[in-house]
């Protein structure tokens, strides 16, 4: 029997559930162990005010504790230094990274004054600097919840992550935010599977992990060592397999000032990594923009 600690939101669980059938294909039975995390216990509050771990922190603990064998997460959640008792073994093969304009029309397209809902610094600077007369409307909660806010009207649009509504099956009018224009969240719609650093059954686990994903998530990881970043600070990062060699863009984002770089390096996730990310910082610094972060 292998348990599988997790956050119990609606999407946790459909994350638990693929991390599950990837296990049971190996023959093995699953147990799920439902944890609350700081940002569950806390869902007004802004992330920045959370600080980093908010959504994984108490899941890992358990497994820390013996009380579960393996922690799933949105890896997006993970900061990129976790406790050295554990470790990330590898992600399921990626979904869809993007993020999505939520809106029955395009963000270039609605009118003034229009609502946008996000809990993220990065998408509301966005919007900010793309579309200063809209307004922004801090919103938090699990992904169902925020729809239902704006299926309630409490907002007119709202920007996400284009895998949590694939995962949730939910069919709503979507615009996908082109990648060089804003750089999504480093990891996004990557499922991460971890485990105690001397647990006896990684190498087991590992086998039904996507490789091609687990280098593009290290990569992305690398570029935020390199600037300094996570859910709560304004930098995104995509870093894309393309043969023998690695596409990556990352966007570092204010109200005022936009930053993005993109280049094709070798296959390699921390050389790339690091080298995007230094690209990143030298552009940064031409537009003054390491003072104001």
């Amino acid at each position: 029997m292998v348990r599988l600690a997790a956050r119990s939101s609606i999407l946790s669980r459909i994350q638990v559930e693929k991390v599950s059938e990837a296990l049971r294909s190996l023959g093995l039975d699953v147990e799920f162990v439902p944890v609350k995390s700081r940002a569950d216990l806390a869902p007004d509050t802004p992330l920045r005010s959370l600080g980093r771990g908010a959504f994984e922190a108490e899941v890992n603990s358990a497994v820390i504790r013996g009380e579960a064998d393996l922690a799933v997460h949105s890896m997006k959640d993970l900061p990129t230094e976790i406790d050295p008792r554990l470790t990330v073994l590898g992600v399921l093969k990626r979904d869809t990274p993007f993020d999505v304009f939520v809106s029955p029309r395009s963000l270039r397209d609605v009118e003034g004054g229009f609502r946008v809902g996000t809990g993220s610094e990065r998408r509301a600077n966005f919007v900010r600097f793309l579309r200063p007369d809209l307004r922004v409307v801090p919103i938090r909660g699990n992904v169902d919840t925020r729809l239902r806010k704006y299926r309630e009207g409490e907002v007119d649009s709202l920007i996400l992550a284009e895998a949590s509504l694939a995962r949730l099956g939910e069919h709503v009018n979507y615009f996908v935010i082109d990648p060089t224009e804003l750089a999504p969240e480093a990891n996004q719609g990557a499922i991460a599977v971890v485990g105690r650093s001397n647990w006896s059954g990684a190498e087991e686990i590992k086998t039904v992990l996507d490789d091609e994903s687990w280098t593009e998530v290290k990569a992305e990881r690398e570029v935020l060592r390199i600037v300094g970043g996570g859910c709560s600070f304004p930098v995104g990062v995509l870093f894309r397999v393309e043969g023998n060699s690695l596409w990556g863009v990352a966007t570092y984002i204010t109200p005022y000032l936009k930053v993005s770089v993109q280049g094709t390096f070798r296959a390699d996730p921390t050389y790339a990594g690091r080298e995007l990310g230094r690209k990143l910082l030298e552009a940064m610094r031409s537009e003054g923009a390491l003072a104001e972060a």
